[in-house]
């Protein structure tokens, strides 16, 4: 997709670096922090841009027929992208889904509850579980589980055997 929009994405850097190199004061004082600036600002441009491609689809699906959104587009009350379940599952495999939470606040900009990350990345080790039963079924699977305790955010990472079927 990205190689579509070149021109775009130069367009939209010219029109940004324009805009701060004029508008910010100091700015040689403050290079050292204005990457982190930067990435709130394309977080903002990518959820703005994001929101109307939606409204956009949602109006063109939604002339069609009775509950189109749900139906067509596979769009449901508390359903994520693939992008989102991913970013979810790699945090939620490397720390407690608490701190997982934080972390993803951190690099997306929105809170996940600490429950909505443990759900999701459960239903990966479960499906990634199956996949291995099908195409190893003479082996044991090893997985890194972390585990919420809910006490005081005190989590214990353990390792998981899973023995699959002979």
């Amino acid at each position: 997709m990205n190689n579509k929009y070149t021109d775009c994405v130069e367009q939209v850097s010219r029109i940004l670096f324009e805009a701060i190199s004029k508008r910010e004061e100091n700015l040689g004082q403050k290079i050292s922090q204005i990457d982190t600036d930067l990435l709130s600002l394309l977080r903002t441009i990518g959820l703005r841009v994001m929101s109307m491609l939606l409204a956009m689809v949602v109006n063109q699906v939604t002339a069609k027929g009775i509950r189109p959104v749900a139906e067509k587009l596979g769009i449901t009350p508390g359903s994520l992208s693939l992008g989102v379940t991913r970013a979810l599952v790699d945090f939620g495999s490397e720390e407690s889904f608490a701190q997982a939470s934080k972390r993803f606040q951190e690099h997306y900009g929105f809170w996940v509850q600490v429950s909505k990350m443990r759900r999701e990345v459960v239903k990966m080790v479960v499906m990634s579980e199956r996949i291995s039963r099908k195409q190893f079924p003479a082996t044991s699977v090893y997985l890194r589980a972390s585990l919420d305790l809910k006490t005081q955010n005190n989590c214990k990472t353990s390792l998981v055997k899973i023995q699959t079927a002979n």
